[in-house]
């Protein structure tokens, strides 16, 4: 699964996934925009993917 490269709000191209443990979510570098939580990397980045 391959992160879609340029953030939504501030057009950014340096998303990295962030994990706490328990929870995975995809940041913007740039504006620390941040995609919905999942339990997964994968699922992360679908989510990251997917939004409207």
């Amino acid at each position: 699964m391959e992160i879609k490269t340029e953030c939504p709000f501030c057009g950014g191209e340096m998303i990295t996934i962030i994990e706490d443990g328990r929870q995975n979510c995809c940041m913007c570098q740039d504006c620390y925009a941040q995609g919905p939580t999942a339990s997964s990397k994968v699922g992360a980045v679908e989510g990251w993917n997917d939004r409207a």
